[in-house]
């Protein structure tokens, strides 16, 4: 059982992940707690150029366990949750202007 199922079906254990730059390949240590994070170990591999054989056996043995679509999905909802983020602060900045301009 991979750790993130452990985590949805275990009481009082919960999934998170540090945020990954896929470009960069660095962490970018943002820290989300309540969602499971991607492996990007085969990713990391090719791009550092040690796709090798074992590299490729390994990616059609993932993407035969379905595990790439679980990826993919992990992924957007990432990259849906950090936009949601970036507008929570938007508005979080917004009221404080509002807030400013009205005790004016």
């Amino acid at each position: 059982m991979s750790s993130k199922t452990y985590a949805y079906q275990t009481e009082g254990v919960e999934n998170g992940h540090v945020e990954f730059d896929e470009r960069t390949l660095r962490p970018t240590y943002r820290l989300h707690i309540g969602v499971a994070g991607g492996s990007h170990a085969l990713s990391i591999a090719a791009r550092l150029g040690v796709a090798t054989r074992g590299g490729d056996l390994a990616r059609k043995q993932w993407e035969l366990n379905g595990r790439s679509a679980m990826e993919d999905m992990l992924r957007e909802l990432n990259q849906e949750l950090r936009k949601t983020q970036e507008r929570e602060r938007a508005l979080k900045k917004n009221k404080k202007k509002f807030v400013a301009c009205a005790r004016k």
